[in-house]
């Protein structure tokens, strides 16, 4: 027993075991004082006094059965009254049986009826024997049936969380699920602050008063200190046992009553850390069970065991939650070099409003000018002058006007991202794109289409990013068309209508993929199975051709490759475009693939996902 409390560092069962080592050494040593008298060694009054420490031991093992959890008191006395129960009867009952009906088995087995009443009596000892270990099952199970229930629940809780990649939904549904199942008053998680490396926060709690949300605890704090180095579930309890008596200078002990003064402050019964490989990244606090309850051993193993697979998920959510930032910077990025590869032409729109604006002005202020310094009185010179100023001034406004919506359409498609998908209409997506494009380009000289049915499900998105999409499109396009007409022009590509001059075709065309989904069954409609199957139940399948010049059979596995352009300028094309439409089509649920032929041209086939609202109703 000595050796095994030198190999034990901490926790309850070294308390345990160094109370049980002392009360044992001091009932042994007291039964030991009785072999002196076989020595003719009589020491007076020592063996008499000695015998009670024998006394002593059995209150100090109820002591410590009740305080320490040495034993847990109702599974003893459940096992104890079972296996009376069972001997009893399956025993008790024979021998006394056999003793009071002795001489009738005498008569009909003969004198050695006990040779019989034997071998019964073996068999019914080992068959007490299981059905002693049957009923303690039983009756152990009936009585942890609480605590088995909610082992279970956090045990297929740690399994699902993985599976969830908000994180604050992730914290708030693991306190939730630990309170709710357990039974707790209350429970917090901390988390470690990537911002302030070493800092624990406050993340999210349930039922937790008298603690501030965004409380915070450094990384020196004596219960992080003491967290990390011991990697296993802290008990107030037990670091005040530990701890126990006057104040000392022990360094450990210290640290350990400064911890047990920490926990005290947040309300803590049990702390467990959670860790990431060797670095601590957050703890549970939990609170006391409502119902009174101790914290079993098995109770801290499940919640270790929860702790560690939190950690994974947490590790995930974050990692999911910076990706979508990077995707989303990127899709910024993107989305300004697009419309930086259109400064020129925009510049010019806008550049032409100032100009009209400019001339207008400094025309009506000579004309004003030099009416005032004639000094002229006749009114209908007056009044020509006015009627010339209101026409200028309709002239200056509708002016303004065109200027403000080449503004307004690049920021409504250069805004940065939402961070979350909202149910919108595609043509809206499609118009955005397009408001952005015909500034720079000339759609008139090309026949542009787009067919949108106006009974379109809604899908899932976000517009900017979706705008994005149909702007590179119809530009490409518009770009590959000129490329053609160009190349015809200069009779280095056939044109097979030489009687009619090349004009290129834009087409945008957008088709429910599944067309009964409104007459699905109505199992399907409903939310929850809405929610299981996801938007995979309805697709909006989407085409945009052109008629240009196409793409070279060897571009053709390159044009989703980043930097990869077939634009003969760093000023038309980054090669950026087409490789964040495939990343943004593919964030939004969907899929893209593309078909092109040189010299006659392309075509881009997308599908996204119907809203889940709209699969419900």
């Amino acid at each position: 027993m000595w050796l095994k409390l030198r190999k034990t560092l901490s926790g309850l069962y070294r308390t345990q075991l160094t109370h049980f080592f002392w009360y044992s050494l001091i009932a042994f040593t007291g039964g030991t004082c009785n072999y002196l008298l076989v020595y003719d060694i009589n020491l007076p009054g020592v063996a008499e006094t000695s015998n009670y420490g024998i006394l002593l031991y059995a209150f100090s093992i109820a002591w410590i059965i009740f305080r320490y959890r040495f034993l847990d008191i109702t599974i003893v006395i459940t096992r104890t009254a079972v296996f009376a129960v069972v001997y009893s009867l399956l025993l008790g009952l024979p021998l006394i049986s056999a003793l009071i009906w002795q001489q009738q088995l005498e008569h009909f087995l003969g004198r050695r009826w006990w040779v019989w009443f034997w071998v019964v009596g073996a068999g019914l000892t080992t068959a007490a024997h299981y059905v002693n270990l049957h009923f303690q099952k039983r009756a152990e199970a009936r009585l942890l049936k609480e605590q088995r229930r909610y082992q279970s629940t956090l045990l297929k809780a740690s399994r699902g969380m993985t599976q969830i990649l908000e994180l604050k939904r992730l914290l708030n549904l693991i306190v939730y699920v630990i309170a709710k199942a357990v039974g707790l008053t209350h429970a917090a998680i901390f988390l470690e602050d990537p911002r302030a490396e070493g800092a624990f926060v406050l993340s999210a709690e349930r039922n937790l008063t008298g603690i501030e949300a965004g409380h915070r605890l450094s990384r020196e704090n004596f219960l992080i200190e003491l967290l990390t180095h011991t990697r296993e579930p802290l008990v107030r309890e037990e670091l005040v046992s530990e701890v126990g008596g006057p104040p000392v200078r022990d360094p450990a002990t210290f640290k350990k009553a400064r911890a047990a003064a920490q926990m005290e402050t947040l309300h803590a019964s049990v702390v467990v850390p959670s860790f990431r490989q060797d670095r601590l990244i957050g703890f549970l606090v939990l609170g006391e069970k409502r119902k009174g309850q101790v914290f079993s051993s098995e109770d801290l193993v499940v919640f270790s065991t929860l702790a560690n697979q939190a950690a994974v998920a947490i590790e995930n959510a974050r990692f999911y939650e910076e990706e979508k930032q990077r995707q989303a910077a990127l899709f910024h990025a993107a989305t300004l070099a697009s419309l930086g590869t259109m400064a020129s032409s925009m510049g010019h729109q806008v550049n032409n409003r100032f100009n009209v604006v400019s001339v207008v002005s400094s025309t009506q202020k000579y004309k004003i000018k030099e009416l005032l310094s004639n000094g002229s009185e006749d009114a209908e010179k007056l009044r020509e002058a006015l009627q010339e100023c209101y026409e200028q001034f309709g002239s200056l406004e509708e002016e303004a006007i065109r200027g403000g919506q080449v503004v307004a359409s690049i920021r409504k498609l250069a805004r940065p991202a939402t961070g979350g998908h909202q149910p919108i209409a595609l043509s809206a997506a499609i118009q955005a794109g397009v408001d952005v494009v015909q500034h720079k380009i000339k759609l008139d000289q090309v026949d542009f289409k787009v067919e949108v049915p106006d009974d379109l499900p809604p899908i899932e998105g976000d517009l900017s990013q979706l705008g994005e999409c149909f702007l590179n499109f119809v530009d490409n396009a518009y770009d590959a068309i000129k490329t053609k007409d160009q190349l015809i022009a200069e009779g280095k590509l056939p044109y097979a209508n030489g009687t009619t001059p090349y004009r290129g075709m834009i087409r945008i065309t957008a088709a429910l993929k599944d067309p009964h989904l409104p007459a699905l069954d109505a199992r399907l409609r409903s939310a929850k199975r809405s929610e299981a199957s996801g938007a995979q139940a309805g697709t909006v399948h989407i085409e945009v051709a052109d008629t240009g010049i196409g793409v070279e059979p060897e571009g053709v596995s390159k044009l989703f490759v980043p930097f990869y352009t077939t634009k003969a300028t760093a000023e038309k094309g980054t090669g950026l475009g087409l490789y964040v439409i495939k990343k943004i089509i593919e964030a939004h649920g969907g899929t893209i693939q593309m078909r092109s032929k040189y010299g006659e041209g392309t075509t881009f086939t997308i599908e996204l996902p119907v809203t889940k609202v709209a699969l419900a109703t």
